[in-house]
């Protein structure tokens, strides 16, 4: 029986279900798990090769008013003609924005980890890669453990001419419910680790754009919740760069 030749999409979607890249690497500074750029494509360059397919990745700057973005494309392609007379492709893109300045960093180092960080999404997107619990969501944090009841001692046993007053003494104590200190971070915590991060000058030119000179003049909800959204973007995109040149 003849096999029937396996289709530029049949491909795709054998490689997309095959993947794993699990987020392998730790940081310590926020507590959460992350993948790097580098472990999507270990994990993805043994599948492409059995599907006889390659990937490439390049980069463009774009320039949004005073602000300079990354945008990274990743493309798959067989080197094939396609029944449509177009060459087998398919090509997403990340973007991501470099900060103004990041302490310990030249310019080119700024560059280098936003390209980083805009790869990994572009990655993400070719290959259905799920990152719901990113560090986007702040859902990716360590969870509360479960609260841990004391189990009560058994009653001692009473003769029968014991007086109330030992009866009462003899009772069993009451459950203790012990509740660990929740270790997810404040919103001014966070505030302050996205601080340590950037770096001073960083940092108060992104708050500077809501109007104020510090958090903590933030008075509504949705303006504390867009700066702090804004901040920790600007610090992973920092650390992501640190992470992947160490």
């Amino acid at each position: 029986m003849e096999t029937k030749e396996k289709t530029f999409t049949d491909k795709i979607i054998r490689i997309q279900s095959n993947l794993k890249a699990p987020k392998d690497l730790w940081n310590d500074f926020s507590k959460f798990k992350y993948r790097s750029c580098e472990s999507i494509l270990e994990a993805v360059k043994p599948l492409l090769k059995e599907e006889g397919l390659f990937l490439t990745i390049s980069d463009e700057i774009i320039q949004v008013g005073d602000r300079y973005y990354i945008q990274a494309i990743a493309t798959v392609s067989s080197g094939k003609i396609g029944n449509n007379g177009r060459n087998e492709t398919l090509q997403v893109s990340g973007l991501a924005r470099e900060p103004l300045s990041k302490k310990g960093m030249d310019e080119a180092q700024i560059t280098g980890a936003t390209s980083s960080y805009a790869r990994k999404y572009a990655l993400n997107g070719l290959f259905c890669i799920d990152d719901n619990k990113d560090v986007d969501t702040q859902s990716n944090q360590t969870t509360k453990p479960a609260s841990t009841i004391k189990e009560p001692q058994p009653l001692a046993t009473l003769p029968q001419n014991a007086t109330k007053t030992s009866k009462l003494a003899t009772q069993a104590p009451q459950a203790t419910v012990t509740t660990p200190k929740d270790t997810k971070p404040s919103t001014r915590q966070r505030f302050v680790n996205a601080k340590k991060v950037l770096g001073d000058e960083e940092y108060y030119k992104i708050i500077s754009k809501f109007g104020v000179k510090s958090a903590s003049d933030l008075k509504e909800a949705s303006k504390i919740s867009e700066a702090l959204d804004a901040v920790e973007k600007a610090a992973e995109i920092s650390r992501a760069f640190s992470d992947d040149n160490v």
